[in-house]
């Protein structure tokens, strides 16, 4: 509805305009689309293996996602887990199967939605996800690990 009345506008108006639809959507996005939040490793799938309880005892390169059951994993792939309370005004059985733009300054990657974070608000990474956004990460012991950053996550529709 928006982008018909602005293209009415600037048609009353004489204004000759090449903007396509894609770029008209990105003047209607609001911070609701785009927001700021802190990314956090997730581990590497060897880790998912070793210490998450669903993933525990599968054979490589298997492991459990939360969102689509036992697959494939891949530490250079762009994966992600989607918090436990949702974030940008989808639940996190809402963002499943989703692709997440997360950006750190100018290094962006767009991720796939694989897996289902315990933590109540905060997205977290492969370690490919990580690595291409330029964050440390990395493994201190068996089960534990670092890594976060502040980035730019978008919804991709």
């Amino acid at each position: 509805m928006l982008r018909h009345a602005i293209v009415a506008v600037l048609a009353a108006a004489g204004v000759a305009c090449a903007m396509s639809d894609e770029d008209l959507g990105a003047m209607t996005r609001t911070d609701q689309d785009l927001t700021r939040a802190n990314l956090l490793f997730e581990g590497t799938c060897d880790f998912l293996r070793s210490c998450s309880s669903s993933s525990r005892g599968v054979a490589a390169p298997d492991v459990v996602w939360g969102c689509e059951g036992q697959g494939p994993c891949s530490d250079d792939e762009p994966w992600v887990a989607a918090p436990r309370n949702g974030a940008l005004g989808l639940s996190q059985t809402g963002l499943c199967g989703r692709r997440v733009r997360f950006c750190n300054g100018s290094k962006c990657i767009v991720a796939k939605v694989r897996d289902r974070s315990t933590s109540s608000d905060k997205f977290e990474a492969s370690e490919g996800t990580m690595r291409a956004l330029g964050l440390t990460a990395g493994l201190t012991a068996r089960c534990t690990g670092y890594g976060s950053g502040r980035v730019t996550i978008e919804v991709l529709p």
